[in-house]
């Protein structure tokens, strides 16, 4: 262990928990994920050229076909969701605080809320 001055050097080591809380099955048991899962995902990286209501359409898509080991359709999708994320979407999620989203229905709000851009809305009209 450094004392001294060489301890105002070294790195801290930080936790920062997950903004989602884990659904519980009712039996007790913990949702596991399979590397393959993981890598049929989507994924969306935040760039402004990217369509965050597509990307919640394919993901939905993808994760509509995964069995849950008893969980909810949505338990699975909140879940998973942040491995579906990359670079500038990756890092938004990681600054939501702790413990923050309980549904899936919470996690689709805040994702459009910091990436769905009102200017698409008027490129619409």
């Amino acid at each position: 262990m450094a004392r001294g001055i060489e301890a105002h050097f070294l790195p801290i080591i930080t936790n920062n928990p997950s903004p989602v809380v884990i659904p519980q099955n009712q039996n007790g048991r913990t949702f596991k994920v399979r590397t393959n899962v993981l890598q049929s995902l989507p994924k969306y990286k935040g760039l402004p050229t990217e369509e965050p209501y597509f990307h919640l359409e394919a993901y939905d898509s993808i994760c509509n076909t995964i069995r849950g080991q008893g969980f909810s359709p949505d338990e699975v999708k909140l879940v998973l969701f942040q491995f579906s994320l990359e670079d500038k979407a990756k890092r938004w999620f990681y600054t939501l605080p702790s413990a923050l989203i309980y549904t899936w229905a919470e996690m689709q709000q805040r994702f459009l809320e910091e990436f769905y851009m009102a200017q698409k809305t008027n490129d619409a009209r």
